[in-house]
């Protein structure tokens, strides 16, 4: 028979399970991920359910987060006091939430610290662009329109995916829409529209979209991507290409312009492969008519089939399943 006295002592069972949802409540707590439920920048430094700002949420945010935004701000507007430096591995998620970035110098969002992994989807980015410095980023749903400077850029090397959004009013010396130097690109479903590259000293290339090498080889996959109304000023109205591998699949080139120069729709110069296939390049403007579609200062743009060119306009010509139109 048991001397142990009773009623004194919990029963071990009882205190290990206590024990272990108070453990469980505490990491709940100290693992969620941050709501984002004020619309000032850049808040009182901390992040609570009394405020907690963007800028707030990304700084507490854990390595997997997906920070979102409470729902009384959909609809709404963040205006930046300076640039939002983004790192970590991090989803940003917007019910509709627009980033006012028009007063900031630089960009709206740089993504440059060491292994960042960042997602953005649903939110549209106004004044200032999107830097990826050499990072992994992916845009989802996102709506880009600047009012200066390169709406999106992937540098150094960087990783950048582009889906379901659109990028406008970008306004630079080379580049006005997207510019991927030295890094690995993916557009898909997308549409860049009304870029500008127009300086008063500089090249002024690449409208809608520009492409170089540098430090590493550069790659960009396009599927289905609407590319018009972009202006270049010498240049690649819609497209320049200086280096580097760039495919296009089931996209349209048109509308696009070229001030003072050759290849309003794409220019292609010192590439080693440039494909089109399933694409439309028809309707660019030059003010070298020649080229007005297509420009090859070095290498040929590659037709891989069933694409419409403009008839002329320095285009691929050979393949019997494109279709030249005037």
């Amino acid at each position: 028979m048991s001397n142990k006295p009773t009623g004194i002592f919990p029963d071990k069972r009882q205190f290990t399970f206590v024990a272990f949802m108070a453990c469980a409540t505490l990491a709940q707590t100290v693992l969620a991920a941050p709501v984002v439920n004020s619309l000032s920048d850049p808040g009182e430094d901390g992040c609570d359910e009394v405020e907690c700002t963007l800028r707030e949420a990304i700084a507490v945010a854990s390595p997997g987060d997906e920070i979102t935004f409470d729902a009384s701000l959909s609809g709404d507007m963040i205006t930046l006091i300076e640039v939002l430096d983004i790192g970590g591995n991090v989803t940003i998620t917007g019910p509709d939430i627009s980033i006012d970035a028009r007063n900031v110098a630089s960009y709206a969002i740089l993504v440059d610290d060491a292994e960042a992994d960042v997602t953005l989807s649903g939110l549209t980015i106004l004044g200032k662009g999107i830097a990826n410095d050499g990072q992994s980023v992916s845009l989802e749903g996102v709506r880009v329109a600047v009012t200066s400077g390169t709406a999106v850029g992937n540098y150094a090397g960087g990783t950048m995916t582009i889906v379901d959004s659109t990028i406008s009013g970008g306004n630079a010396t080379n580049g006005g829409g997207v510019s991927n130097i030295s890094g690995n690109l993916t557009v898909l479903n997308s549409t860049i529209h009304d870029n500008v590259v127009n300086p008063t000293n500089g090249s002024g290339r690449g409208g809608g979209f520009y492409q170089s090498e540098t430090q590493t080889p550069a790659s960009t996959s396009m599927i289905n991507v609407t590319f018009s109304n972009n202006v270049a000023k010498t240049a690649g109205g819609g497209m320049w290409v200086e280096g580097g591998t760039v495919e296009v699949i089931n996209s349209t080139i048109t509308d696009n312009l070229v001030i003072t120069g050759d290849g309003g729709g794409v220019a292609v110069n010192n590439s080693p492969a440039v494909s089109l296939k399933n694409s439309i390049v028809a309707g660019n403007t030059a003010s070298d008519t020649d080229s007005a579609d297509c420009s090859n200062r070095s290498t040929d743009p590659v037709s891989n089939g069933n694409n419409v060119f403009g008839l002329g306009t320095g285009c691929p010509t050979g393949d019997t399943t494109d279709i030249d139109v005037e």
